[in-house]
């Protein structure tokens, strides 16, 4: 089969899905940090073990194939501008090296902080270290204080004072009440994305992009993690698996972001190339991803919690089938071309978006005026949701616009 990596133009189809998931992503967690109650199952994460999939439940994964499927792109335009194997390795080196970081942080601030400990509130410790996240990762590159290189060195210096202080008051207490700092537990979301990302991009640059060589990587991880399950890694120290929590990030997470540089692969750009040959393919990726899934999961069910194979082949066929879907409204429904960049703009910087908007929740909590603006939000239900959804659109607005300034996260 062709091996040759996808063209490198950026496409918005690619943001557009992006920004659909971070929007969805920032919903369904703001209705979680507003305790909204009397709200439709399917917009609240499936219980531990249960063996079914909620809507809430397709964000993360989606995520995490949309992250796949940009990576050849990225890689692409590195290859194209003359980078060498070194340094490509570097560069995923460094970015997985700060999801994992950055992960580590937002789960021990969600899951372990302790206020009394800390000496400050959550939501405040929170709104600080999501500044200092915001300005030292920032990209001003493209704004218009690029030529003001004191001022651009002295915002990323701002950000790591402020990151080096929040982890230096940061404060924790594990299910024991002993105190602690951070922990590696499941490294958080962004952890796992960084793991994700680290292995599919080291396979892409192994496979260059060889379509049966990454189909066939996909269920290689799948059988990782049936055999973690069933005991067949049992040479490996348990010090070191439970560390890594290899079976879910090295296998079923890991073949999600798998299945969205294959689809990357699949997706030809060009005047000689049907829009509809492109889909057709990626389209019968998803159905088979989706077929594979549901003929395993009798096995250890379909569960967002344990990772299992069965929910990420099913998961990763969704993605699948939702990017054919917007790759072809994009394409050929011109009255929607605005709104998509629109979407596709946020899109873009879906880390800013990720920090931010519950930066803006937890600050409104903080200053005792949450129940102001989400004056719906005790009630819960259809007006709840809906005012939730109105607030949202309102600080999307402004990182649009912050956007289009040419303010970007960038690791």
């Amino acid at each position: 089969m062709d091996s040759k990596p996808p063209q490198t133009a950026r496409h918005l189809s690619l943001d557009v899905l992006r920004g659909i998931v971070i929007l969805s992503m920032i919903f369904v967690s703001t209705l979680e940090d507003l305790g909204l109650k009397n709200i439709p199952a399917m917009l609240i994460h499936a219980p531990d073990h249960a063996n079914w999939i909620s809507f809430a439940d397709l964000v993360f994964p989606s995520f995490i194939f949309m992250m796949g499927m940009s990576m050849p792109f990225a890689i692409g335009r590195m290859m194209d501008a003359g980078s060498s194997v070194l340094e490509i390795l570097k560069h995923i080196a460094v970015r997985g090296g700060t999801l994992l970081f950055l992960g580590v942080v937002v789960m021990n601030s969600q899951e372990t902080y302790s206020a009394g400990l800390s000496k400050m509130s959550f939501e405040l410790w929170s709104v600080i270290a999501s500044a200092g996240i915001l300005l030292f990762w920032i990209d001003t590159s493209k704004t218009s204080i690029a030529d003001m290189k004191w001022l651009r060195r002295g915002i990323k210096i701002a950000g790591l004072i402020i990151i080096a202080a929040m982890l230096a008051i940061f404060r924790g207490q594990d299910e024991n009440g002993q105190t602690i700092w951070l922990i590696t537990s499941w490294w958080g979301i962004l952890g796992m994305i960084g793991w994700a990302y680290m292995i599919s991009s080291l396979l892409f640059l192994i496979t260059r992009g060889n379509t049966t060589a990454l189909a066939g990587s996909i269920g290689m991880m799948i059988a990782f993690y049936i055999g973690a399950k069933h005991g067949s890694l049992g040479f490996i120290p348990e010090g070191i698996y439970s560390f890594f929590n290899m079976g879910e990030m090295f296998g079923s997470h890991a073949s999600i972001a798998v299945a969205g540089v294959l689809a990357a692969c699949l997706l030809r750009v060009g005047n000689d190339i049907s829009i509809w040959k492109t889909s057709g393919k990626i389209l019968a990726l998803g159905l088979m991803l989706f077929t594979a899934g549901q003929l395993i999961r009798p096995l250890h069910g379909a569960n967002k919690v344990d990772g299992t194979d069965a929910y990420c082949l099913i998961c990763a066929g969704i993605a699948c089938m939702s990017f054919v879907s917007v790759h072809l409204a994009v394409n050929l429904i011109p009255l929607i071309k605005k709104p998509a960049e629109v979407i596709g703009t946020i899109g873009r910087n879906a880390l800013f978006a990720y920090f931010f908007s519950p930066a803006i929740t937890y600050a409104a909590i903080e200053l005792h005026v949450a129940d102001y603006i989400w004056c719906y939000a005790k009630s819960g239900g259809f007006f709840g949701c809906l005012n939730v959804l109105v607030v949202m659109c309102v600080i999307f607005t402004g990182i649009y616009f912050i956007t289009n300034k040419g303010f970007v996260i960038k690791i």
